[in-house]
């Protein structure tokens, strides 16, 4: 089944990501825990990624057309809007630092460097969504290693030479999103593929984007939603932040491991069917991939409850 293998690819190269992903976490537990500096970064790191998951990984591999000019004016504007206005704009999402203005106005600054971050994984959502399409899914899974290991690095050196923490993640933030597009467009040039800006911006294939957009950003929109309003409560006490960080983290694994995977192996495979009407396959094929995804899901999720705080020790509890 073309869908399953597209599906374990991804979920290989996906696996690799996690497990450097679970490295830097197990790092930023070590080096920072819980306290000030970790809710800090962990705060402004959400905000571009809020964005991020809402308009590029969510709606827009969902609803990908080529609209690349008005996509990235889009985001390039939102931006703009949020770095002047960044003050207010981080009030809303923590206003439990409101009361420490030093705490406050860290994370301003902070969030201030990592927020452009947007526009880079905007590129890097319209150029995996490219090859997603050509059936190439290896590097789009791969590509958070990318930032992984920026991020690893950048708290290796700030711990060894008693650099400020905060400022190294933040600009390796934004260094890993600049090599990931270095990556993506070697990638693209290597398959001959090749997307080219127009001054024509409302076209057909505009309308039928924000027409497949809408649906999108409801069924991710909501969830990020959901997650900023846990971060808003949790802003009030100490350390919260990052408890809900560490968390979080632990069921993202199978998520991207098994949902996630199978959503954008899938993608290409459906899309494909529905172009020659070949209705009772497609069905065949969500039938099959939904029973291929409790298979997985349900294990995982008896297997996180149940071993739960021995996941947590094996994994965070140190440093």
């Amino acid at each position: 089944m073309n869908v399953i293998r597209s599906s374990l690819i991804y979920s290989l190269f996906t696996s690799i990501s996690r497990v450097f992903g679970f490295l830097r976490d197990i790092m930023i537990a070590n080096f920072l825990g819980t306290g000030v500096i970790a809710d800090i970064f962990f705060v402004a790191f959400r905000l571009p990624n809020t964005f991020r998951r809402i308009f590029s990984e969510g709606a827009l591999n969902s609803a990908f057309v080529p609209i690349y000019t008005i996509f990235l004016v889009a985001s390039s504007l939102v931006v703009l809007i949020i770095e002047v206005f960044m003050p207010y704009f981080v009030a809303i999402l923590a206003p439990g630092f409101t009361n420490d203005n030093d705490k406050f106005n860290e994370l301003v600054a902070v969030s201030r460097i990592i927020f452009p971050f947007l526009i880079l994984i905007s590129i890097s959502s319209i150029c995996s969504s490219i090859l997603n399409s050509h059936n190439k899914f290896a590097l789009s899974a791969a590509l958070p290693i990318i930032l992984n290991i920026t991020l690893i690095i950048a708290l290796i050196t700030a711990a060894y030479t008693a650099a400020d923490f905060l400022t190294f993640l933040s600009w390796s933030v934004i260094v890993a999103g600049l090599l990931q597009i270095a990556f993506l467009i070697i990638a693209l040039a290597r398959e001959k593929i090749f997307f080219f800006f127009t001054k024509k911006i409302y076209t057909s294939y505009v309308k039928r984007f924000i027409k497949l957009f809408t649906a999108s950003f409801f069924s991710s929109g909501l969830l990020q939603i959901n997650i900023l309003i846990g971060t808003i409560i949790a802003s009030y006490e100490s350390g919260a932040i990052s408890y809900l960080y560490y968390a979080d983290r632990i069921y993202q694994l199978p998520l991207a491991l098994i949902g996630i995977a199978i959503g954008v192996a899938m993608l290409p495979s459906i899309s494909s069917k529905i172009r020659s009407e070949s209705f009772e396959k497609i069905h065949d094929t969500i039938e099959q991939t939904l029973v291929y995804s409790l298979l997985l899901a349900v294990p995982a999720s008896v297997g996180i409850f149940a071993l739960s705080e021995q996941i947590i020790a094996v994994l965070f509890e140190r440093g």
